[in-house]
């Protein structure tokens, strides 16, 4: 009975939480969570952004002492007007955005955060980003 209330629970609050990425719209000026290998749209200014996945992820786990805080790596495809380009963006290094026909793609941060040395699964990563329009 305590398994099925708590199962009952779970699944509650994970229809009640609303996931800025869920509905799939890419809005300019505000960050946004991707998942990764996830499309974000935005039909008004025919842009797309998808992330393909993390090509490296060194970060210093929280349970750990670095030397250095590592770097998380989340590949992204940007499409628009018909144009499409690959790229990366990075954690701590110094290529935390990037333009590209006219708009700024930078990254907030890329979730999660290492606990532990283990390796994350690519279906966990999710980034927030801000998509703005150069003028």
């Amino acid at each position: 009975m305590k398994y099925i209330i708590l199962s009952v629970f779970a699944i509650t609050l994970a229809m009640c939480h609303k996931d800025p990425a869920s509905n799939g719209s890419l809005p300019l000026n505000q960050e946004v969570q991707i998942a990764n290998n996830t499309i974000l749209t935005n039909p008004d200014e025919n842009i797309q952004l998808k992330m393909v996945r993390v090509t490296e992820d060194s970060r210093c786990p929280e349970t750990a002492d670095c030397i250095w805080m590592g770097d998380g790596v989340p590949q992204f495809t940007f499409t628009a007007q018909g144009k499409e380009s690959t790229f990366n963006l990075h954690t701590s290094l110094t290529l935390q955005d990037t333009t590209i026909y006219g708009y700024n793609i930078r990254l907030v941060k890329l979730n999660p955060y290492p606990q532990t040395p283990e390796v994350i699964p690519q279906s966990s990563y999710v980034s927030t980003v801000i998509v703005s329009k150069k003028d």
